[in-house]
């Protein structure tokens, strides 16, 4: 009998010890688990402004939908392919005007342009009809490029910076998560508006060329049968 009482304080230690390492392990794999589960395309959204719930996966993966950056434009006189009705976003700045048509943003979203040197970043939400764009400089002068993100928060994009991986709600114009969370952009102002109208206002306008270097059909859009709904 003595001897069983002697061997259980060394089963006891034993057992704590086991179970101390089983409850390290299971600490670790559960800090695992909920940083994967806060990952979303490869984006940290733990701390997150918004619910996590409310931000889904729109299907694309992070960059399906590409962004542009300085890319080429043409004359007014050079897009026999936009019809009067068409829509375009239009921005005048710096004494510059520049079209940008919806048949081309539906398949990019964003554009990281110039204009006079001054980088400007021009947006579009196929799902919520929303154009927006944003003087597009760091908090230290140099560029900022934003990309899509791949993700919606109530149904609208999520675009993100490519220096700090911050996700920002494009209709907020400020970032949601990541080390920029809190953030603002400042807004530029842009008309969503007909070729027609933008061309009679802007007679020297430029037109974003359909020349991309993507393999897309820009007289197909792809959202036709969700605006249907």
């Amino acid at each position: 009998m003595n001897k069983n009482l002697n061997l259980r304080p060394e089963r006891s230690r034993g057992l704590l010890a086991a179970t101390a390492v089983l409850v390290s392990g299971l600490g670790l794999f559960g800090a695992w688990g909920c940083t994967k589960a806060h990952t979303m395309n490869g984006f940290d959204v733990s701390q997150a402004e918004v619910p996590v719930s409310e931000i889904h996966r729109g299907g694309p993966p992070r960059d399906g939908i590409p962004a542009l950056t300085d890319p080429e434009f043409v004359a007014s006189d050079q897009a026999p392919w936009l019809d009067a009705d068409d829509r375009v976003l239009g921005v005048h700045r710096n004494g510059i005007a520049k079209a940008y048509p919806l048949g081309i943003m539906n398949y990019h979203e964003v554009v990281n342009d110039l204009f006079a040197g001054e980088p400007v970043a021009v947006t579009y939400c196929p799902l919520c009809f929303s154009g927006l764009a944003f003087r597009a400089e760091e908090p230290d002068g140099t560029r900022l490029l934003l990309g899509v993100s791949g993700l919606l928060y109530n149904s609208a994009v999520l675009l993100y910076d490519q220096r700090s991986e911050s996700l920002w709600s494009q209709i907020a114009a400020s970032a949601i998560s990541g080390p920029r969370r809190g953030e603002t952009l400042e807004t530029v102002p842009l008309a969503n508006t007909t070729w027609e109208a933008w061309r009679n206002e802007h007679p020297e306008t430029v037109v974003l060329s359909r020349n991309t270097d993507y393999s897309r059909n820009y007289d197909r859009d792809p959202y036709a049968e969700y605006a249907k709904d």
